[in-house]
């Protein structure tokens, strides 16, 4: 008897997992290339649909076949969860000196549209990440859990002698910290106006560049499923988290691949890498 349409492929002998992920994290690597992350390359609405969009149809596309699926209604709900990233996205930087309501419709967009994208080709699933913890529907019932490096973040932060700024946290649907300004206006030690680590964000004791850090907050949620994770490239992990963790690591592994190839080029860190190239394009109109 033929399997049902929702039944998974039966793993291939040939394949195993940590062959796939490393095919996967090369394949991510040609299309980061493809896309430019040298300072020459163009970088402006195309490449930013591209990956929004782009990156998750042909994924959607793949885990269909994997699952029995019909191809076209995954490719087609990847496709408008893409757009609603894209959108959010937008409305992010919108977001900064207005409403928490701007702030949080934009995060509930950016979560929707994340799960409508990582759910194509196979059950629909709603997660939504809130500082530290995240939150997940799996059959009709809602579980809570902890995020990897989402929970490992604020650690780092605090021990980098930021402090959270609860008011901005409540705002932005996530948590903010904060740090005093240098002589120069600068925040920390490597001169940055304003940084990001995982889905919080550390800037001044006023709240500037928020806008453009809850963009890369929002890079992380997209992450969380369009990248390589730690439990893909070591795949032993896996079995070691209990249902309290949630593997949220592909921000990290997208963020440090793209560090290493700036820093093999002599590329900027803050500027050439896709991810700040992406930000700077939505938040401020800048083509590179």
């Amino acid at each position: 008897m033929p399997p049902a349409l929702s039944d998974p492929l039966p793993p291939s002998p040939g394949r195993p997992r940590w062959a796939m992920a490393l095919l996967l994290v090369g394949l991510g690597a040609a299309a980061l290339g493809w896309l430019g992350l040298g300072s020459a390359r163009a970088f402006g609405d195309k490449e930013v649909t591209l990956i929004n969009l782009g990156l998750p149809m042909i994924r959607a596309a793949i885990r269909a076949r994997r699952h029995r699926r019909r191809m076209a209604p995954a490719v087609l709900q990847a496709g408008l969860g893409g757009y609603m990233m894209r959108k959010a996205m937008e409305k992010a930087e919108l977001a900064e000196g207005r409403t928490a309501w701007e702030a949080w419709r934009a995060k509930l967009m950016m979560n929707m549209g994340a799960s409508l994208a990582e759910s194509a080709g196979g059950d629909l699933e709603f997660r939504m990440d809130l500082g530290p913890v995240w939150m997940v529907t799996q059959d009709g019932k809602i579980h809570w859990k902890l995020g990897l490096h989402g929970s490992l973040a604020p650690l780092l932060n605090r021990a980098d002698g930021a402090r959270v700024n609860w008011p901005q946290s409540f705002r932005y649907g996530t948590l903010a910290f904060h740090r005093e300004r240098n002589a120069d206006g600068t925040i920390g030690s490597r001169g940055a106006l304003a940084y990001s680590n995982a889905n919080n964000f550390i800037t001044n004791d006023r709240g500037h560049h928020a806008g453009h850090e809850l963009i890369h907050t929002f890079q992380y949620r997209r992450d969380a499923f369009l990248s390589p994770r730690l439990t893909r490239l070591w795949p032993g992990l896996a079995d070691r988290l209990d249902d309290v963790w949630l593997d949220d690591t592909g921000w990290a592994i997208n963020w440090s691949a793209q560090c290493l190839w700036a820093r093999s080029t002599g590329a900027d860190r803050d500027f050439d890498i896709l991810m700040e190239k992406e930000a700077y394009y939505l938040a401020d109109h800048i083509q590179f």
